[in-house]
């Protein structure tokens, strides 16, 4: 006879995430959770406390008025049958503005009788993306729902003055922001740009070749629609096939900066080498 399976186990083998169950847990945490005096709930707080001085509040002074206005209210979720990115708007703002309560808790500008259930509201949050591979990362004043990666991570956090760029790329929603992306772009080329006397000479020159041909003929860094620079290939791209060619480049930037990381610790990797044989 099979072993009966424990509850522990049956939770964890159905640990996958269904997004209409995460949601309405979120939702129902949100508003029906009292944790300043006997009727506030998380959204009256944030209605009360946090958007009348949030800065990226849009002049909305509810938190429904927010959602409406950046289209993530319950109806257009519902409508939209619990599709990723429009979860993943209202997990990200709602991320945020339970930071925000949290300051402000910590600061002591409101008494609230039951933190416990807005540090819930963010591990569960932490936990949902998790499950779906993003992760959030914090950018200035705001956080931000980025697709996890080790490399990516890796390098923002070597190269702390690009570290808000490279992240930003990654943002779950970007995808067809062409002028965005090209912004970003355009900022890491600027880091990447000292590195070429270091690059030339050895196995990577070529990698930094490629993307600085890229750069000049992609409408990145010179008008390629027009003009004494127009390429007649860049005029006939659709804006998806140069969103590839954008990210490709963007790849390369990053191959780039990591093989700056290997050449700096070459000397050390040298010395090693010689000690091992």
């Amino acid at each position: 006879m099979a072993r009966r399976k424990s509850l522990f186990e049956l939770l964890i083998e159905n640990e996958n995430v269904n997004l209409e169950i995460e949601y309405n847990i979120l939702n129902k945490l949100l508003t029906e959770s009292s944790i300043i005096g006997a009727f506030d709930s998380i959204y009256d707080a944030i209605d009360r406390y946090v958007l009348p001085d949030w800065k990226y509040s849009c002049r909305c002074i509810e938190l429904n008025d927010l959602r409406k206005k950046i289209g993530i209210q319950h109806s257009s979720i519902r409508r939209s049958n619990y599709d990723i990115e429009y979860c993943l708007l209202f997990f990200e703002l709602i991320y945020n503005l339970v930071q925000e309560l949290i300051i402000k808790y910590k600061k002591g500008e409101i008494c609230v009788n039951k933190e416990s259930i807005l540090y819930k509201v963010i591990k569960n949050i932490e936990e949902i993306l998790e499950e779906l591979n993003y992760s959030i990362e914090k950018i200035e004043d705001r956080y931000v729902i980025v697709e996890k990666d080790a490399v990516l991570t890796s390098i923002a956090e070597k190269n702390l003055n690009i570290c808000s760029d490279v992240i930003e790329y990654r943002r779950f929603n970007l995808k067809g922001d062409i002028e965005t992306k090209k912004a970003i772009i355009l900022k890491l080329a600027d880091k990447i740009e000292p590195l070429k006397i270091k690059f030339k000479g050895n196995n990577y020159n070529s990698l930094m070749d490629d993307v600085q041909m890229l750069l000049n003929n992609l409408n990145l860094r010179h008008n390629n629609l027009n003009g004494k620079n127009k390429k007649e290939i860049i005029v006939k791209m659709s804006d998806e096939e140069l969103e590839i060619w954008y990210d490709r480049v963007y790849d390369m930037i990053l191959a780039v900066l990591q093989i700056d990381d290997y050449l700096d610790n070459s000397n050390e990797i040298e010395k090693l080498k010689k000690k091992l044989k």
